[in-house]
């Protein structure tokens, strides 16, 4: 991704050293984004029709289902569909919407929407008092601590006593928030790559979640970094600017 070449400190001692290089790279990623947006549209746009013929044949003809390779059919059309949307979602991670708000509402609306969602998760929030509202994209930020408690409670399936901490504090200029669980925690060689896109280390996922998060935290110069010990949880922590 460019965000990672704009961050590397190799091109920012070219960027410092010919500042028109900065604005090269910033031309070529919006081209590239306006690019994967356009084949992203097209590809979406193709897949919802095959989805929606095939939904037209199954409700014709229902002996279609007793077909061997229906139900996975009509299973990988849906999570192309899904994908595709996800990959739309990343490419348009970096543009925001500001406006302030305040994060212990959204977080708590949150916990209510997942503690309803998966009542034998105990899930808590605990915040520090005269916590100020922040400026930022209070919909893609909802997004980031969706994807960090659904991420959290898929871990918890076979987990005893499943629980879910999230902790609001701030730090001089910072405002930082901690999601803990007590799962089965994330390998050490895991860890590294766990941000990447397309990486996934669970069945299923498309790997682009949490490099949808990263993208989102980092437009909001901020960070979003994990702690984790097999057998012991992982912890996620985002810190936002207040400023």
């Amino acid at each position: 991704m460019f965000s990672d070449i704009l961050s590397n400190p190799e091109y920012k001692e070219l960027i410092d050293s010919n500042p028109k290089t900065q604005q090269l790279l910033e031309l070529l990623q919006d081209d590239y984004t306006m690019t994967m947006r356009k084949i992203t549209h097209e590809i979406r746009n193709s897949l919802t029709m095959i989805n929606s013929s095939l939904q037209i044949i199954e409700s014709s003809h229902i002996e279609v289902k007793d077909f061997k390779y229906w139900s996975s059919t009509m299973e990988d059309v849906k999570y192309l569909i899904d994908f595709m949307s996800e990959i739309s979602v990343l490419n348009n991670s970096g543009r925001l919407n500001i406006s302030s708000f305040d994060i212990y509402d959204m977080l708590y609306s949150l916990k209510k929407s997942f503690s309803t969602l998966n009542q034998k998760i105990n899930i808590s929030i605990m915040c520090d008092d005269n916590i100020p509202p922040i400026k930022g994209d209070i919909t893609k930020l909802r997004q980031v601590f969706i994807n960090l408690l659904k991420n959290a409670t898929e871990a918890l399936a076979n987990t005893k006593a499943p629980a879910i901490y999230i902790n609001i504090s701030l730090n001089n200029s910072h405002l930082i928030i901690k999601i803990l669980d007590n799962g089965p925690g994330i390998p050490k060689e895991n860890i590294s790559q766990i941000f990447n896109p397309m990486v996934s280390f669970k069945n299923g996922g498309t790997g682009l979640g949490l490099a949808i998060s990263k993208n989102i935290i980092d437009a909001h110069k901020g960070t979003i970094s994990v702690e984790s010990t097999v057998n012991e949880g992982a912890l996620f922590t985002v810190k936002l600017p207040v400023n």
